[in-house]
């Protein structure tokens, strides 16, 4: 009996050295552990960081594109407009111009087409780079794509009561017979055109 207990006390440094051992592995096991959780947080706030700084930088890119190409549209707005005010300037109009979409019409020289006349309500003869209308002063320069640039020297019917209504004259060709030529007139129809009124 006193043998084993004498075993037993000789053993039990071992033992609580081991239990030790065995405690601080846990211990460093745990410190260890309690290192890798701590460090986790601050690489995700990194990461989430990172992110964040590259979105906001593509945020950033997407923005200033944005406005250069606006920038640009509006130089390229700018400059269509000044070639298209270089052109009215150079077709004859001056001064502050309007841009409107004409319906127009045709009429012919015949004496039955204008009041039994050869001439327009001003006295002009009737000759191509007259227009009709009841809306615009007598005068009025009026510049037609693909027609070139008339003036208001004539009225007309209640349908050229309208500003965007213009009755155009169409001169008689040399050998045209006035069947021909009324026939010409009349097949020409209504086209829409884009027009460019001198208002001062």
């Amino acid at each position: 009996m006193k043998g084993r207990i004498v075993s037993v006390l000789c053993c039990l440094p071992l033992l609580l050295g081991i239990t030790d051992k065995v405690l601080d592995k846990s211990n460093l096991h745990n410190k260890f552990k309690l290192n890798i959780q701590d460090n986790q947080y601050p690489l995700e706030d990194n990461k989430f960081k990172k992110i964040k700084e590259e979105s906001e930088q593509l945020k950033k890119q997407q923005m200033l594109k944005e406005i250069g190409e606006g920038l640009k549209q509006q130089n390229e707005e700018k400059l269509r407009e000044q070639k298209k005010q270089e052109e009215i300037s150079s077709r004859g109009l001056t001064g502050e111009v309007k841009e409107i979409d004409f319906i127009l019409s045709f009429y012919s020289s015949l004496p039955e087409e204008n009041g039994n006349c050869t001439v327009t309500c001003t006295g002009q003869p009737l000759r191509y780079g007259i227009v009709a209308s009841n809306v615009y002063p007598l005068g009025t320069k009026i510049y037609l794509e693909g027609y070139g640039l008339f003036t208001v020297a004539d009225r007309g019917g209640s349908h050229f009561d309208n500003y965007n209504r213009l009755d155009v004259l169409i001169p008689k060709e040399g050998d045209e017979s006035v069947n021909q030529y009324r026939r010409r007139v009349n097949n020409m129809g209504k086209p829409h055109v884009k027009g460019y009124v001198q208002i001062k």
